[in-house]
């Protein structure tokens, strides 16, 4: 017979003997985990301990085979043992002329076990021999503050492994050293000093060859130095999941380390800075370059390469407030959308003819290049800039924006100076060889022209647009010119676009394109075909399209206009204006040989007649008619200065300057490459045409 099964379950008595049981077991299991803990943690002390022993001793020996060079501080003289020091470590020890400095310079072992614990290493001074390493936490999990009032007991309890996995206030100590602990230590192949090289060009990269044979524990860093601090880059040996800048494998042994590309994104200086350092460099700044070959495994000497100097964003030579210009890269640096970061850059100075068409070639001989499309980047700058160009060229620029566009997009206050501008092509909305868009800024002796004789427009915007600067608000252009073809929806103007109240411009010009010395091209048969326009525009201007209240002085004109409201030099104006003067032909509807609109004071002013005549009623023989300086009538202190051949004669005086004419027709033969009327720039020669009529007949 079955019994019946009892179905009451467990008394209250056998339940929390059953809880009793569970909590004992429980507290066995957790104090074993603890245990385990506590040993895990100081089987970790100990690898740092051992790693801080080998790095200390390798760079020990170096600085003791040096005689300590430049040591002042040798750590705390041991009461109890002659010769010995001992060194009590935290973030804050590394102080110069600290003997820790050599002894575990930056780069030596991971920058995290070097200032993130605290630890005490025992050295014997005059045999340069490391005795002992102890490590611990000053926070965490098992913490230790005031590390050095324990310095005489660890050292005499280092080998009690129970007592330091649970020291004092529940803390870890791990500990490498003693005979035993050198003694096992193996030795390894004596280490040769890599080679380095920086380059600054048009990618900043660096280029280390290691011809070591990497062994166990070999460690090959490159350190980089700013004024703020250092930051390492492991080549060889490192722990694989540090967040480095590209590095490209070369030969073996052979190492490039990229730290600068303009070309694509997250390739800048600021990018790699930011991703890959924590932003400890700073853009812009002077940098030492060094690599370090060491072994962290075994006893072994520290081999260092020299120390290269060269500038993160700049050429060498740069200082803190002074950029050298020596490329493009350099240039683009100069822009703030490029710098991300405020720059205490104020004076530049380009030291080299500078090409887009070479920039472009030899990046595609780069070891980064990536086949994308490049375009240049109008330079604008966050502060005040002084530019010096040294008198060398800026070539082959091609700026397409949709805002203020040239080889400098906005500039506010600075100045610049002594440059040229060759064959470049710019549109935007205010738009210029130069700049886009001055405020407050002064440019003197910088020339924008084309090498060839095509008409297309190389300067166009929609709002303003200038063969030098597209908009000037205030500050100063003087002795600077543009022989360039120029359009715009806008306000167009050989030199300038528009220029408001408070800018002055003087000794300058722009230069005009003619077809055998007329502002007409021609057949084969040499007849007048169509009129040459190199300046067009809603309101259109040989020198200036909108200028405003503008100041103007020994300034001229021999560009061709056609706008809505066009003249020979300006095409409307307010201030004023004092001898210049205007040779091209003008076309509009509102429109003067010399000004479209005028309201201001001119003083000695004068245009060349004979350019815009035409036959009265279409009928040469009822003789011809000439156009008006300002909206074609006559202005009180404007004249053609072709109104008799004595005053041509005393327009035009002995002055005969050089010339870099685009027709043709005026190297050689009756002008040999000569400029036959005024000029008042001092800075250049006459670049660009002007019209032939009666210049010859008059002064043969």
């Amino acid at each position: 017979m079955l019994k019946a099964q009892n179905k009451k379950g467990f008394s209250l008595a056998e339940t929390l003997i059953v809880v009793a049981i569970i909590a004992v077991l429980a507290a066995i299991a957790f104090i074993g985990i603890i245990t385990h803990m506590r040993s895990m943690t100081k089987l970790e002390y100990d690898k740092y301990a051992k790693e801080i022993f080998i790095a200390a001793q390798n760079h020990l020996s170096m600085a003791h085979r040096q005689g300590y060079r430049g040591c002042v501080y040798f750590g705390e003289k041991d009461t109890e043992e002659d010769g010995v020091y001992y060194l009590v470590v935290s973030k804050d020890s590394f102080t110069e002329g600290s003997v820790l400095n050599l002894m575990l310079p930056f780069g030596s072992i991971d920058n995290t076990v070097r200032m993130g614990g605290q630890y005490i290493i025992r050295y014997h001074k005059d045999s340069g021999t490391v005795l002992d390493v102890f490590y611990c936490e000053s926070d965490g999990r098992y913490p230790l503050t005031n590390l050095s009032n324990y310095y005489t007991e660890l050292k005499s309890k280092k080998d009690d492994d129970d007592l330091l996995k649970n020291y004092v206030n529940n803390s870890v100590v791990g500990w490498y050293g003693g005979a035993e602990g050198i003694g096992s230590l193996a030795h390894g192949e004596d280490l040769t000093e890599p080679a380095i090289e920086v380059v600054n060009a048009e990618t900043l990269y660096v280029r280390v060859l290691d011809s070591n044979t990497p062994a166990e524990g070999y460690s090959l860093t490159l350190i980089i130095e700013g004024r703020n601090g250092q930051v390492s880059v492991p080549l060889y040996g490192g722990s694989g999941s540090e967040i480095k800048p590209p590095i490209l494998p070369g030969i073996p042994g052979e190492y490039l380390i990229l730290l600068d590309d303009i070309t694509t994104s997250g390739r800048r200086f600021s990018e790699i800075n930011s991703t890959c350092f924590a932003s400890v460099l700073t853009p812009g700044e002077n940098l030492k370059f060094r690599v370090v070959a060491s072994n962290k495994e075994k006893l072994s000497n520290v081999a260092y390469s020299k120390t290269v100097t060269t500038n993160s964003l700049y050429g060498d030579q740069s200082t803190d407030n002074k950029a050298v210009i020596s490329n493009i890269r350099h240039l683009q640096n100069l822009d703030e959308s490029v710098l991300k970061t405020d720059s205490s850059i104020t004076f530049a100075e380009q030291n080299a003819n500078l090409s887009w068409t070479d920039f472009q070639a030899r990046i595609q001989n780069d070891p980064w290049y990536s086949a994308t499309s490049v375009h240049f980047r109008p330079v604008s700058p966050k502060q005040d800039l002084e530019y010096d160009g040294g008198n060398n060229f800026i070539s082959d620029v091609t700026v397409s924006e949709t805002g203020a566009a040239g080889v400098f997009g906005t500039l506010t206050g600075g100045k610049v100076e002594k440059l040229k501008l060759k064959d470049c092509t710019v549109s935007g909305s205010s738009a210029g060889t130069l700049a886009g868009s001055t405020n407050g800024t002064t440019v003197s002796n910088v020339l924008a022209y084309n090498t060839g004789s095509g008409r297309a427009a190389t300067v166009s915007g929609t709002e303003n647009a200038g063969g030098l600067i597209g908009n000037v608000i205030g500050g100063k252009i003087e002795n600077s010119a543009a022989a360039l073809v120029v359009s715009c929806g806008g306000s167009a103007g050989g030199l300038i676009g528009a220029a408001g109240s408070g800018a002055t411009v003087t000794g300058c010009y722009s230069g005009g394109h003619t077809d055998r010395g007329d502002y007409y091209t021609h057949d084969a048969a040499g007849k007048r075909a169509a009129p040459i326009y190199n300046v067009t525009g809603v309101t259109a201007g040989g020198l200036i399209g909108s200028a405003g209240n503008a100041g103007i002085e020994y300034s001229y004109s021999t560009c061709s206009v056609s706008g809505t409201t066009a003249g020979g030099f300006v095409g409307t104006a307010g201030g004023s204006m004092t001898n210049c003067y205007a040779t091209g032909l003008v076309a509009g509807t509102t429109r003067g040989a010399f000004a479209g609109s005028y309201t201001g004071t001119p003083s000695n002013c004068s245009y060349y007649s004979i350019v815009n005549e035409s036959p009265k009623d279409g009928d040469p023989t009822k003789g011809f008619a000439y156009l008006g300086p300002v909206n074609s009538g006559e202005y009180a202190g404007i004249t053609p200065f072709d109104i008799s051949t004595a005053a041509f004669n005393t327009f035009v005086g002995s002055a005969i300057g050089d010339a870099i004419p685009y027709d043709k027709d005026f190297l050689g033969g009756r002008y040999q490459g000569k400029y036959p009327l005024r000029s008042y720039s001092s800075a250049v020669a006459h670049y660009g045409d002007w019209p032939a009529p009666e210049t010859w007949v008059i002064n043969r």
